[in-house]
C-alpha cells in the first residue's frame, strides 16, 4: 500500500524537479534578458505616444457624425446618374388615370472626401419617378452647381465643408488653399458655392433645386 501510494508521486516530482532546473541553468543570462527587455519597453512606448501625439495634431480622427464612410453608407452611400428607367410593378397595377411626376432631391457626394463630411454637405441629386399610363420610369441627375463643375473637372473636392469644422492642421491648409484660389481668381464665389441638396420649387414654370447655403 506505502509502494503503491509513493511510488506515483516520486514519478512526478522528479521530472518536475528537473524542468525547474534546466528554466534557470544560466541565471545570469536570464537576468541580463530580462533588463533589456525592461530597458527597451519604456523607448517603444514613448515613441508610439510621439507618434500618436503628431499624428492626432496634423490628422486627427474624425467625429463618426462627420466621416463619409459612415455618414454615408447603406441606404445613404451616393449613386451614380441612371438613365431613365422602367420599374417593374412587383404586386398590384397603377391606375392608368395616374400621370404625374415625384421629384425627391437629397445629398449624393460624387467625391468621397478624405476629411470630414456632413451629411448636409453632399452635392445635390434629383430623383424622379414618373408616372404615365400605368407605368412608373425612375431617373436621377446631379444639380450641376457651379461646386459640382468645378471638382468635376479637377477630380478632387475643392470647396470647404463648413458644417464638418476643421480637424487638425491638415483641413486648415485645405481651407488657405481655397482662399489663395479665390484671392488669385481661380474660382468665382459669385457662381455660388452651395450644393443645391435641400429641396426643389417651380417657379414661373421652372425646376429650382434649393439650399440654405447659398
Amino acid at each position: 500500500m506505502i509502494s503503491s501510494t509513493c511510488s506515483p508521486i516520486l514519478s512526478f516530482t522528479q521530472p518536475k524537479a528537473v524542468m525547474m532546473i534546466r528554466a534557470v541553468r544560466n541565471p545570469k543570462a536570464l537576468e541580463k534578458t530580462t533588463s533589456l527587455k525592461m530597458n527597451s519597453s519604456p523607448l517603444k512606448s514613448m515613441k508610439t505616444s510621439i507618434l500618436h501625439f503628431f499624428s492626432n495634431f496634423f490628422d486627427p480622427p474624425l467625429n463618426p457624425s462627420v466621416d463619409p464612410t459612415h455618414v454615408f453608407d447603406g441606404n445613404l452611400a451616393p449613386v451614380d446618374e441612371m438613365e431613365p428607367t422602367d420599374c417593374e410593378v412587383i404586386e398590384g397595377e397603377l391606375p392608368l388615370c395616374l400621370n404625374g411626376v415625384y421629384i425627391r432631391n437629397g445629398p449624393n457626394p460624387q467625391l468621397q472626401p478624405r476629411r470630414a463630411l456632413n451629411l448636409f454637405e453632399g452635392d445635390g441629386m434629383l430623383h424622379s419617378l414618373r408616372l404615365s399610363n400605368g407605368k412608373a420610369t425612375y431617373c436621377n441627375r446631379y444639380v450641376k452647381t457651379y461646386k459640382y463643375l468645378v471638382e468635376k473637372e479637377v477630380g478632387f473636392p475643392i470647396f470647404p465643408n463648413m458644417l464638418s469644422g476643421l480637424y487638425g492642421l491638415l483641413d486648415v491648409a485645405r481651407l488657405s488653399i481655397f482662399i489663395k484660389r479665390l484671392v488669385t481668381g481661380n474660382l468665382d464665389i459669385l457662381k455660388g458655392i452651395g450644393v443645391a441638396n435641400t429641396s426643389v420649387a417651380v417657379v414661373s414654370g421652372k425646376l429650382l433645386a434649393l439650399c440654405e447655403s447659398d
